[in-house]
């Protein structure tokens, strides 16, 4: 028996918070998926106003945290 899909609503009420951050790298392909569904995210009087910016060189991540 399969069972029924959560609804968005159960999913982010029972999703925990993330602590701890993996050290190799995401996927180019997830990275996508993530950035697209990210898309249609609530916005401040729906204008969509956000960009994007993917940092994957690790020297330039070390220049920015610094």
């Amino acid at each position: 028996m399969t069972e029924e899909p959560l609804s968005i609503d159960e999913l982010l009420r029972t999703t925990a918070t993330c602590r701890y951050y993996r050290t190799e790298p995401v996927a180019d392909e997830l990275l996508v998926r993530v950035l697209d569904a990210a898309r249609f995210a609530p916005q401040g009087g729906n204008r969509q106003p956000v960009r994007f910016i993917v940092v994957t060189d690790q020297q330039k991540k070390e220049t920015l945290r610094d």
